[in-house]
């Protein structure tokens, strides 16, 4: 046996194995019902989800003081709906990593990077008619959705983690606008945001309140604590 039959039986193998630990045998359902039925699980999974993620959460837009949120200017308008250039989508699929999981189609970027002096100009008039035209082919947009244990043995909907899967023509898209909408960024959202912007991370605030409380626990002050601001 050559050593790349080996590797590919090994990676088989792996596979197989990763299929039949992360495949759900059974599930309470909201009923309290232990099932183990494929369609009941299906059906379940969806009524699931569809109610988590239709919930309104609308608040009256007089509490958001609307009229002093930032805006974009003309200028940057302007700069988000130009046409799009074949060279601003090749620069979005020559930086997305090879080998990411498929969407519906079974495509990963390595594929379109491969065959992008044969493909490149279809890419290019597909992405160009999405931003001209306002509207794409609903096929581009079909999404796989797969549930990710959040622990070990899951017995219940709500013990899973749902990502999303989606075509590598939906991703250029919508990277060709974060490009476009990434320099702009840092002026819509707020400074006191830890998020969203490049050199901010999610665990500057957690970090901000522990060096609070440990000055804090430290301090010698009996009347309280007055913030100078450098």
């Amino acid at each position: 046996m050559k050593l790349g039959d080996r590797n590919t039986n090994f990676f088989h193998t792996q596979t197989l194995v990763r299929r039949k630990q992360n495949k759900i045998q059974g599930l309470f359902l909201e009923n309290g019902e232990w099932s183990t039925n494929d369609v009941t699980l299906q059906a379940e999974a969806i009524n699931y989800f569809k109610q988590l993620f239709e919930v309104d959460h609308s608040t009256t837009p007089n509490t958001l003081l609307v009229n002093d949120m930032p805006r974009l200017s003309e200028q940057c308008k302007d700069s988000l709906t130009t046409l799009v250039l074949k060279e601003e989508v090749r620069s979005v699929v020559f930086s997305m990593k090879s080998y990411k999981a498929p969407g519906p189609d079974g495509f990963q970027p390595i594929f379109f990077r491969h065959f992008w002096e044969r493909i490149g100009d279809d890419i290019w008039r597909i992405v160009h008619t999405a931003f001209n035209m306002g509207t794409i082919n609903a096929s581009i947009v079909e999404t796989l959705i797969v549930l990710i244990p959040k622990e070990s043995n899951p017995q219940r909907l709500k013990n899973f983690r749902p990502i999303s899967f989606c075509n590598v023509f939906f991703k250029v898209i919508t990277k060709v606008l974060v490009s476009r909408l990434r320099p702009f960024l840092v002026d819509l959202i707020s400074p006191l945001q830890s998020s969203f912007i490049p050199g901010r991370g999610t665990t500057n605030n957690a970090i901000l309140a522990q060096e609070v409380v440990h000055f804090i626990h430290h301090s010698q002050a009996k009347k309280g604590l007055h913030c100078v601001q450098n």
